[in-house]
C-alpha cells in the first residue's frame, strides 16, 4: 500500500500505526507532501486516520496492489522535483531489478478540479480533489533500467507543486 498525504502546513505529520515514512517534501511554495508505505496483512481497516500538529487544509490518496511484496518493497530508486506548469514532470529513475512498478506521486494544495492525464504507458491509480488534489499513477517496467521522465497533465492548466517517481519491485 502507498499513500500520498497534501497538507498545507509544515510541522509534524504522524501516520497510522504500521505506516512508515518514506520522504517528507516540503517544496519551495510551501506545504508539504509526505510518501508512506505499509505491507498491508491479511486484514485491512476500510480507512487510516492520519494526524496533525496544526489544523490547515488536507488531502490525500492510498492504493494497493498486490503481489509477493518483501517487508520493505521499496527497490530505493526515487526522483522528486517541483514543478509548477500545466504538464507536471516528474524525473526519470532507474530500477536495478527487473519486474518494477514505479509510481507517479504528485499533490497541489488547492481544490483545482483538475482531470488529471496520464502519458503513454502510464496509468493512473487513483486522483482526488478535496482541500487539495493528489494524484496516484503507475507503471509497470519488466525489465531493470531508466524509466524515462513521466509528464502527467493537469487540464485547467493548473499543476503540481510536487512530482514525485518511486520504484517498488512487484514478484511475478
Amino acid at each position: 500500500m502507498v499513500a500520498i498525504i497534501n497538507w498545507n502546513n509544515t510541522g509534524t505529520i504522524t501516520p497510522p500505526s504500521g505506516w512508515t515514512e518514506h520522504n517528507m517534501y516540503f517544496p519551495s511554495s510551501g506545504g508539504t507532501m509526505g510518501l508512506y508505505y505499509k505491507v498491508a496483512g491479511g486484514s485491512e481497516p476500510s480507512d487510516y486516520t492520519w494526524s496533525f500538529d496544526a489544523a490547515s487544509r488536507v488531502s490525500g490518496a492510498i492504493v494497493t496492489f498486490q503481489g509477493s511484496y518483501a517487508a520493505d518493497p521499496r527497490e530505493g530508486a526515487y526522483s522528486e522535483n517541483e514543478d509548477v506548469f500545466a504538464e507536471a514532470t516528474a524525473n526519470t529513475v532507474t530500477t536495478t531489478n527487473d519486474c518494477a512498478i514505479v509510481l507517479y506521486l504528485s499533490a497541489y494544495d488547492e481544490p483545482l478540479g483538475d482531470i488529471w492525464t496520464a502519458p503513454s504507458g502510464w496509468s493512473i491509480a487513483t486522483a482526488n480533489d478535496g482541500s487539495g488534489n493528489c494524484v496516484i499513477g503507475y507503471r509497470y517496467f519488466a525489465t531493470a533500467g531508466a524509466t524515462g521522465s513521466a509528464a502527467f497533465t493537469c487540464t485547467n492548466g493548473s499543476a503540481a507543486f510536487g512530482n514525485y517517481l518511486w520504484a517498488f519491485i512487484r514478484n511475478d
